[in-house]
């Protein structure tokens, strides 16, 4: 009896490290692919992608992940009763299943993202289904740091749509790097660019930017600064 519960006990933490493995390995795999893609659909200019499924996908995922262990803890149940071929068909049937949901889910999640470029931000699904132009249809910016040191970039639309940009889990297109270094760098763009239309950044927790960015880590405090001195 010890030994079968010791056994069940062994199996269920190592089932449970497998969903969660399983899990971070779908979220990179996601963010890898999405990369894929917008650089294959977008060539001829650096993109960057904001992954705004990612998240409720990775619950989705997890829930998934979940059903193959439990019938895989049926299954083995089973083993040596008379329902034993029963469960293992079950067991298959349900794998399959789930794997094909996980497939699906994967595929949607990396092409559901805001994307970043020089002249639009847009929102997509497969296909651009609400695109803004940088120029025209952005309200205002605002640059924000909390007491704790936690940054927001927020760019407010005409229409009311609000996009974040740092905290995001984002996907670099081909060449993103090499013209904007990052999303700090595309922030500093985006302010100069709204700057030169007599639209300067909202900046908010100045102080705690200082305090927490200029010393500890310079690489990003260069473009807060840079978009600081842009309102002074």
């Amino acid at each position: 009896m010890n030994k079968n519960n010791n056994k069940g006990c062994v199996s269920g933490i190592l089932g449970t490290l497998a969903v969660i493995l399983g899990v971070v390995l779908y979220a990179l795999l996601s963010s890898f692919l999405c990369g894929v893609f917008v650089g294959a659909r977008f060539p001829e200019k650096p993109v960057c992608a904001l992954l705004t499924f990612l998240i409720p996908s990775i619950g989705i995922a997890f829930v998934i992940f979940e059903v193959i262990f439990v019938a895989w803890q049926i299954k083995l149940s089973k083993k040596g009763g008379d329902d034993e071929k029963k469960f293992k068909k079950i067991f298959k049937i349900v794998s399959l299943s789930c794997i094909s949901a996980l497939l699906l889910l994967l595929v949607v999640s990396a092409n559901t993202y805001t994307k970043l470029d020089d002249s639009t931000i847009s929102k997509v699904c497969f296909i651009d289904y609400k695109s803004y132009d940088i120029d025209e249809d952005i309200e205002r910016c605002t640059l924000s740091c909390s007491a704790d040191g936690e940054l927001s970039y927020t760019v407010t639309m005409k229409d009311g749509e609000k996009i974040e940009l740092f905290n995001a889990v984002n996907s670099y297109g081909e060449g993103f790097s090499d013209e904007y270094e990052n999303l700090f760098g595309y922030a500093s763009y985006l302010s100069e660019k709204l700057a030169s239309c007599g639209l300067p950044t909202r900046i908010a927790g100045e102080k705690y930017m200082e305090q927490y960015y200029k010393e500890d880590h310079a690489e990003v405090w260069k473009y807060l600064e840079a978009m600081i001195r842009m309102v002074e």
